[in-house]
């Protein structure tokens, strides 16, 4: 219901061709954002669904943080690239379009860090939250679509998403998050360094693309430009990441080895040998206090037979 609420204001209000141009916009949009959603549904609610509550706020930063960056790389390449994205693949004709893309790529970023909290919300349980959130969400979207359409066209459309995301939905989620757990303050840390990168790689990419008049000169060009830049910049960062999230594996490993070199040369704490300590079976005691008593019997039979 979400995003079909921009198709409705849209067609009744600018008509079916400029509908198409913005079905246009929103599809080129949407193709990295498919893709990026589909991933973290597949990993990320069984993942959570297995993880107690302290582990599980502690994955979600990370993965957070993670999202957040590739989320932001799409959208620091793509909204500089509008114009030239909309030439190679569809051709000249379709250039109004280009704008809208630009905001729009802005937003997916939104909904890949979105769909990552519904994800985990209701990984843990919180499946109402999430749909009071929805239903927030639509509630606020439609006049806001309604004012952005009439007032800036199909980009107006595009601004009434972001605006919302960042106005409304964002602060609704992060209230429900920190309810389950999560801190507030981890995610903003956790967001700082991406987004510094993807404000620089997205400038690179503008400043760069200016120059080209071939599009797919500029795509080549410039995207590889602003990867180089994004990746640089984050490149300490994103290592100590994803180096955090092994070290937990790394210690376990760790742990085992020692202990099996802690284990050579002891044979009574390996697993085939016997234990220091050992329960007597049942009616153990009998059977030695019976030994004895032959033992006696048998001793008074050869003193009488001497």
């Amino acid at each position: 219901m979400v995003l079909n609420v921009d198709y409705i204001v849209i067609g009744r209000t600018l008509g079916a061709v400029t509908l198409g141009l913005y079905v246009l916009a929103f599809n080129v949009a949407s193709w990295p954002v498919n893709a990026l959603v589909q991933a973290i549904r597949n990993v990320a609610l069984p993942g959570f669904a297995r993880q107690d509550r302290t582990s599980s706020a502690k994955s979600f930063v990370s993965s957070f943080a993670l999202v957040l960056a590739g989320g932001l790389l799409v959208a620091a390449l793509l909204a500089p690239l509008a114009l030239p994205t909309v030439t190679f693949v569809y051709g000249p004709k379709w250039l109004a379009s280009a704008g809208a893309l630009a905001v729009l790529a802005l937003f997916g970023t939104m909904r890949v860090v979105f769909d990552l909290m519904a994800t985990f919300l209701i990984a843990r349980g919180g499946s109402r939250p999430v749909l009071l959130v929805q239903i927030i969400w639509v509630a606020v979207l439609v006049p806001a679509m309604v004012v952005g359409v009439h007032t800036w066209g199909i980009v107006g459309a595009g601004v009434a998403h972001l605006v919302v995301a960042f106005a409304v939905v964002l602060p609704a989620y992060l209230v429900v998050l920190n309810r389950q757990g999560v801190p507030v303050q981890a995610l903003i840390r956790a967001a700082g360094p991406p987004f510094g990168a993807a404000l620089v790689a997205a400038a690179a990419v503008w400043v760069s693309s200016r120059t080209i008049d071939v599009a797919w000169h500029a795509l080549a060009l410039s995207g590889s430009i602003g990867i180089l830049v994004y990746l640089g910049l984050l490149r300490r960062w994103l290592r100590s990441r994803l180096s955090s999230n092994r070290l937990p594996d790394r210690r376990r490993s760790g742990q085992h080895r020692r202990t099996a070199r802690w284990q050579v040369g002891r044979p009574e704490l390996t697993a085939h040998a016997d234990p220091v300590w050992r329960p007597r079976p049942a009616g153990a005691h009998r059977l030695v206090k019976d030994q004895r008593g032959r033992s006696r019997l048998a001793e008074r039979a050869s003193a009488l037979a001497d």
